[in-house]
C-alpha cells in the first residue's frame, strides 16, 4: 500500500490535483510519522495548493523529529518557499539562508542552488537588487558545474525578471527566450508555458498585442494539456485583458 500511495501522490502532483495529493501524503505521513520525506512531500503539496500556513505547521512538526532529520536543510528550503507564498520575504530570506548554510556544510550543492534561487526572490521583493544578482550568479555557477538544466532554466528566468524590473527589456527578452529554449529542449512543458507567459507579458508592455495574444494562446494550450487549472485561469485572464 505504501508503494501504491507514493505513486498516486506523484501522479496527483503531476496532474496539479493538489487536494488529492495532500490527502495521499497526509495518509502516508500518518502511517510513517518519522519519515521526513513524506512530511516534506505533504508540506510541498500544501504550499502548491495555496495552503502555505498549513505547510508551515507541517514543517514545524518535522523540526520536532529526532536529529539528524530535524536539522535537514530541506525543511528550511520548504519553509522559504512557503514564506514567499505568504509574501513574508524577511522570513523567506532567513529560511533560505539557513538552508544555504546547512546545505553547504553537507556538500548538497544543488540544494544550495535552489535555496539561493529562493533567496533571490526575497531580495528582489525587499528591494535589494545587488544581493539578488549575487545570489543568482552563485546559483548559476553551481548549476552549470552540476549540469542541472532545469534549475539553470529557472535561474536564467529569474535574472530576466530582474532585468525586466530594471526596465532593461532587451536583456529580459533574451533571458526569457534562453530559458524557453532550455525548457523546450528538456521537455519541461510547465517551464515552457511559464516562459511563454513571460514573453507575452513583455510583448504586451511593448504594445505588441497581436504577438502577445499568439503566445498567450500557445501557453493556454499547454496549461490545458497539463490539467493546470490555476495556470489556465491566469492565462485566460491575461487574454481577456487584451479585449
Amino acid at each position: 500500500r505504501e508503494d501504491r500511495l507514493s505513486v498516486e501522490g506523484r501522479y496527483r502532483e503531476t496532474a496539479h490535483e493538489w487536494d488529492k495529493a495532500i490527502e495521499v501524503y497526509r495518509t502516508l505521513w500518518g502511517f510513517f510519522p518519522d519519515n521526513l520525506d513524506y512530511g516534506l512531500l505533504l508540506a510541498r503539496a500544501q504550499t502548491s495548493s495555496g495552503k502555505a500556513k498549513e505547510s508551515l505547521v507541517t514543517l514545524d512538526s518535522l523540526r520536532k523529529l529526532p536529529p539528524p532529520a530535524s536539522e535537514d536543510p530541506r525543511i528550511d528550503l520548504e519553509e522559504a518557499t512557503a514564506q514567499g507564498r505568504l509574501s513574508d520575504y524577511q522570513r523567506q530570506q532567513a529560511a533560505a539562508a539557513r538552508a544555504i548554510e546547512k546545505g553547504s556544510n553537507q556538500g548538497a550543492r544543488l540544494l544550495v542552488a535552489r535555496a539561493l534561487l529562493s533567496q533571490d526572490n526575497a531580495f528582489l521583493e525587499l528591494g535589494e537588487t545587488k544581493k539578488a544578482f549575487e545570489a543568482l550568479a552563485e546559483a548559476r555557477r553551481i548549476c552549470e558545474a552540476a549540469g542541472d538544466r532545469r534549475l539553470l532554466g529557472l535561474i536564467i528566468n529569474s535574472v530576466a525578471v530582474l532585468r525586466y524590473r530594471q526596465g532593461n527589456f532587451a536583456d529580459a527578452r533574451e533571458g526569457f527566450e534562453q530559458s524557453l529554449g532550455i525548457f523546450r529542449a528538456i521537455g519541461n512543458e510547465g517551464g515552457v508555458a511559464t516562459q511563454l507567459n513571460n514573453l507575452a507579458g513583455l510583448l504586451l508592455l511593448q504594445a505588441d498585442r497581436a504577438g502577445a495574444r499568439k503566445i498567450y494562446e500557445e501557453s493556454l494550450t499547454i496549461r490545458r494539456k497539463l490539467g493546470d487549472r490555476r495556470g489556465v485561469g491566469l492565462v485566460m485572464t491575461n487574454i481577456a485583458e487584451l479585449e
